[in-house]
């Protein structure tokens, strides 16, 4: 697509846009960036025009040919609700000057490490990969300097597929299904048919690729379907007897493998899975071995005594924690809370017999108490650092300390990997503090 002599408008100023900024300039594009908060820092050098603030709209004097928006921006946005302009994500934004196969992954859990396992294990079999999208490089990027011959893994988010037109890929991934971003979708059906979105992207030729216990996106239609999962549902790619198997054959034990837990399992079998519809996995074994857990999932971060401290602060809504808690067996005392997504906390309730206490912080502490009242030992804090001092002391000096959040971060924090950081760094200290009295 030629952008040569165009004018296209910027919404959003943060990584994505930075990065959409770059493509368009590169393309030869006059380039308006526009963000509704003042903006620390900017690098505006891709930038013809710079406008911030909640006024921006007023300042503007040119219309624009085309606008691109971060995933961050809603389309319910008072400027673009009933804009007559064409409008763009930035993932869309970047397809376009690709011209390599394309792995697109999604779901409301665990997309992050199976993108970057899917990159990891393609680069190993000396196929050049990239893991971009939602995992935290934007596509724009990069994708006007990569070959053809190039494979780009894209975490997709459903907030990216709000916005794509003509986003086209060789292997859709839709790893499961489960309520989140309700601040976001006016009901549970507009999320999961904006997932949905991912599978109609799907080239005539290409492949969806799903859980065998996701019901509701192995009833969508797609050219070709892979399921992984359950040997007994009919999976192509599924575990025995701690063996992986895929398309009838062995791939590797899984015991020789750096992840770990059943969580960790269906990443693996997602990506081995989405891999064997384009390439030859014969040799896939050494990149499985080689691959190791990504920071703030399910990370140990310090011990004490007996006391594990697990850093799980990318568990931001209840499906997630409890896909977490779901192959324990011993007992716990789990820090949760933060902003709220509009979820039911009520299932965490069903681990009550693994969850020995909860700490709760956050905006959402009290929602999350009343949905927990009379089943689980509840408690309150008001900062991280002194929920990660009540929590070891509900350990008893025994038992787990888990992060473990199912609520997004932004009431105390600037993210999830902040609020990480501030969980290690309490435990840390409690680790040094024990250190210094020995």
């Amino acid at each position: 697509m030629d952008y040569s002599g165009k004018t296209v408008l910027v919404f959003g100023l943060a990584r994505s846009g930075l990065a959409a900024a770059g493509l368009l300039k590169r393309q030869g594009a006059t380039v308006i960036g526009v963000d509704d908060f003042q903006t620390q820092n900017l690098d505006a050098k891709d930038f013809d025009y710079v406008f911030t603030g909640e006024n921006w709209a007023e300042e503007l004097t040119v219309e624009p040919d085309e606008i691109v928006i971060s995933p961050g921006i809603s389309l319910t946005h008072e400027y673009l609700e009933n804009c007559k302009i064409p409008i763009i994500g930035e993932m869309e934004l970047a397809t376009r000057f690709f011209n390599g196969r394309i792995i697109a992954i999604t779901g409301t859990n665990g997309k992050t490490t199976t993108t970057e396992l899917t990159a990891h294990l393609i680069n190993s079999l000396g196929i050049n990969a990239i893991a971009v999208g939602n995992t935290g490089t934007p596509f724009s990027l990069v994708a006007d300097t990569l070959g053809s011959d190039s494979v780009a893994v894209i975490e997709v988010s459903s907030f990216q597929l709000e916005t794509i037109d003509t986003f086209a890929v060789d292997v859709a991934v839709i790893l499961n299904l489960a309520p989140d971003h309700l601040d976001r979708y006016e009901t549970l059906d507009d999320y999961y048919q904006t997932k949905r979105k991912l599978f109609s992207s799907i080239l005539p030729e290409g492949t969806a690729v799903t859980w065998t216990e996701c019901e509701m996106a192995r009833q969508w239609n797609s050219p070709v379907m892979k399921l992984f999962g359950e040997k007994s549902d009919s999976a192509d790619c599924w575990i025995e007897e701690g063996v992986l198997y895929c398309d009838q054959q062995p791939v590797t034990n899984i015991d020789e493998l750096a992840l770990t837990g059943a969580p960790n399992m269906l990443n693996v079998m997602a990506a081995v899975t989405a891999i064997s519809a384009i390439i030859d996995i014969s040799q896939i074994s050494e990149g499985l071995k080689s691959f190791e857990a990504l920071s703030h999932r399910q990370e140990v971060v310090a011990e004490l005594g007996d006391v594990v401290f697990i850093n799980d602060t990318k568990a931001t809504n209840v499906h997630a924690v409890c896909a977490g808690l779901s192959g324990l067996d011993s007992p716990l005392v789990l820090i949760a809370g933060g902003s709220g997504k509009g979820e039911d906390y009520s299932p965490l309730a069903e681990y009550s017999s693994v969850i020995k206490s909860v700490v709760l912080i956050g905006d959402e502490a009290e929602n999350i108490a009343t949905a927990l009242d009379g089943h689980i030992d509840l408690h309150f804090a008001d900062s991280m650092q002194s929920a990660v001092e009540k929590a070891y002391e509900l350990s008893a000096g025994q038992c787990a300390v888990l992060l473990s959040p199912a609520c997004a971060s932004f009431d105390m924090f600037t993210d999830y990997a902040d609020r990480g950081r501030a969980f290690t760094e309490a435990a840390k200290s409690l680790q040094e503090k024990a250190f210094c009295n020995d």
